[in-house]
């Protein structure tokens, strides 16, 4: 459903990716299923993911990019095969009433180069 319910900005689908409920806004940055953010000098990056995705025929893909030109997919959120290091990561489940959802966190150094990140929902029926 690409309906925006709770008029955030993010389609109902999305959020229910992300292991949100698509009729409550967050009520703060860390609510939100996907962002970044400053640490230590490097980057935080926060992601959630609703397990069993490839029950609903869709999938989730984590990029990143150096131009916001040229994507790269992360295979299996293995950052420093786009060159981070990983100073700490976490990884915990969590459930609501749809099932199970990963909160995955991952604290980055610094990169030599401007680093973004967006992630991708595909539909696995086309």
């Amino acid at each position: 459903d690409q309906g925006d319910p709770d008029n955030d900005g993010q389609s109902s689908l999305i959020e229910f990716v992300l292991g949100q409920d698509p009729t409550a806004a967050p009520s703060s940055e860390a609510d939100h299923g996907f962002h970044t953010a400053p640490a230590n000098g490097g980057i935080h990056l926060f992601l959630n993911q609703r397990q069993n995705l490839a029950a609903s025929n869709l999938a989730l893909t984590l990029e990143h990019s150096v131009n916001l030109n040229q994507w790269t997919v992360i295979d299996s959120y293995d950052l420093s095969a786009v060159g981070f290091t990983i100073n700490a990561a976490t990884s915990t489940q969590t459930a609501d009433a749809y099932g199970p959802i990963e909160r995955r966190s991952f604290e980055l150094s610094s990169p030599t180069q401007s680093a973004y990140f967006r992630i991708r929902l595909d539909s696995l029926d086309e």
